[in-house]
């Protein structure tokens, strides 16, 4: 699972021509034996400056690595600050949002394991409850 997930980053991710950016992670998560049967999905997203996603839940693991810019993970009351080349690994159901808060487009890309047949983000207030 580690080397399919660590492969289909490295295809999504396109030559920048950019040599100060270090390689991609090895992000590793271990499907429990008595999980629903899962899925995988990789998914690229550009954002201007100020842009991002509101807050929202998974019904799975993700992973997600900034290929360009800085982007603002908020997970819960936590703040991280992320740069080109770093990543992060957000827990199932762990409500967060992202926002661009540099001054170029930034890039992400995020490695999805999550339950089959659910929706892949469902949008949460501030309690962490799904909005009507």
């Amino acid at each position: 699972m580690r080397l399919i997930l660590l492969t289909l980053l490295l295809a999504a991710t396109p030559m920048l021509g950019q040599d100060s950016l270090p390689p991609p992670p090895d992000l590793r998560y271990d499907i429990p034996a008595d999980a629903a049967p899962q899925q995988v999905q990789l998914r690229g997203a550009n954002y201007a400056p100020g842009q991002g996603l509101p807050l929202h839940v998974h019904p799975g693991v993700e992973m997600a690595y900034v290929v360009t810019g800085t982007i603002e993970f908020r997970m819960d009351a936590k703040v991280l600050i992320k740069h080109a080349g770093d990543s992060t690994m957000i827990p199932r159901g762990t409500p967060h949002a992202a926002r661009n808060i540099g001054s170029e487009t930034a890039r992400v890309v995020s490695a999805f394991v999550t339950d089959q047949g659910k929706p892949l983000r469902v949008p949460v207030g501030e309690d962490g409850k799904p909005l009507p």
